[in-house]
């Protein structure tokens, strides 16, 4: 249920940063009153933040959805990367 509510924000991030990416620099221009140049470069910086996020979360959702068992989930990439190796076939572990 979790896993599912964290990739449903995710897209929602995704999507905001999309939009903030092609309109949110014509947007601040227009609304807030502020240069164009300036608006663009903080509209294309707030889209790519929020499509960073949103992947982020979405890979978080992932790996909480691989843990089933009720394990607590651990959010470190070296852990994640322990944790394919033990997996791998032909290892020990």
């Amino acid at each position: 249920m979790t896993s599912f509510l964290i990739k449903g924000v995710a897209y929602v991030f995704v999507i905001v940063g999309g939009l903030l990416f092609w309109i949110g620099g014509r947007a601040l221009h227009e609304f807030a009153n502020i240069d164009r140049i300036s608006g663009e470069a903080i509209g294309i910086l707030l889209g790519l933040a929020l499509v960073a996020l949103g992947l982020a979360l979405r890979a978080i959702a992932n790996r909480i959805e691989t843990q089933d068992d009720g394990s607590p989930v651990s959010l470190s990439i070296d852990a994640a990367k322990a944790e394919e190796r033990d997996h791998e076939p032909g290892t020990r572990g």
